[in-house]
């Protein structure tokens, strides 16, 4: 059997047995059809209306490695509250295994992995826990985070690029370019970006790169995963995984040059095993 038939078997027995739910509030039938729709496409993983784009990736690069794994790893969170791949171990809290997501803003099956990454890998925001999906400040993933979760799950190879500062227009088009390389010798590359890249408007880009320069607190807001990068003279096109799907920057029918893309993009990590 292959390791999508395997990855399936497995959640058709998890959704046969019988078992104590540590997160009481999930709906085991919607986790097990949310399973099985991911382990088919991992690119439906999405975060939905949960401000959780670093475990995202994470969660999808797990899914694309190893779909057994994936299934095993959510599996085991919700049936014993606690889950490890490799040396990275979670245990999320009490209050967090309790709480009943939105089903319009995130699905069973992305929550649970998710929201356990973040809750139990703790915030940059020392006072805060990442307990509801409201909870923004504390579901944010810095650099320094995901680089550690990449080296516990087991990547042998992880290299950190970004700069959450920012970079001249040179020293970006040099950064980018080596994450399209790195990607394409066979790295899982994660662009730190501003979220508005996605957006069609070139105007609201600049606008989000200047009002977080003027906050010194302030640093850009939004995880993809490159699938296919290039750049030819001031034309950039860039294939991301995000949200649910994959979508390019910049988007369909876009006028936004090389320059353009460089103004909200901050750098990357790449890893490979």
């Amino acid at each position: 059997m292959d390791s999508r038939s395997v990855a399936e078997s497995t959640v058709d027995e998890f959704g046969g047995r019988s078992s104590a739910a540590a997160f009481p509030s999930i709906s085991k039938q919607k986790l097990v059809q949310g399973l099985k729709d991911r382990i088919r496409d991992p690119t439906s993983i999405n975060q939905g209306g949960a401000n959780l784009c670093g475990p995202a990736s994470l969660v999808y690069s797990m899914a694309l490695r190893d779909r057994v794994a994936y299934a095993k790893f959510v599996i085991d969170l919700y049936e014993q509250g606690e889950a490890k791949l490799g040396k990275f171990f979670i245990r999320p809290s009490e209050e967090l295994k309790k709480y009943d997501p939105p089903d319009d803003k995130i699905n069973d099956a992305d929550w649970v992995p998710m929201a356990s990454i973040r809750n139990a890998k703790g915030s940059f925001i020392l006072i805060d826990q990442y307990d509801h999906i409201d909870d923004e400040g504390a579901g944010i993933t810095v650099p320094a985070d995901l680089r550690k979760w990449l080296e516990e799950v087991g990547y042998q190879k992880v290299v950190d690029r970004t700069s959450v500062f920012g970079m001249s227009f040179n020293e970006g088009k040099k950064n980018l370019e080596e994450a399209i390389a790195k990607s394409m010798s066979g790295y899982q590359v994660f662009l730190l970006i501003l979220a508005n890249l996605l957006s069609s408007d070139t105007k609201s880009v600049h606008s989000a790169k200047a009002k977080l320069k003027k906050r010194s607190f302030g640093f850009p807001n939004h995880w993809v995963i490159l699938h296919f990068g290039v750049i030819v003279d001031q034309a950039v096109r860039l294939k991301v995984y995000t949200w649910g799907g994959q979508e390019t920057i910049p988007p369909a029918g876009s006028s936004r040059t090389l320059n353009d893309i460089l103004a909200g993009y901050y750098g990357f990590v790449a890893a490979m095993y």
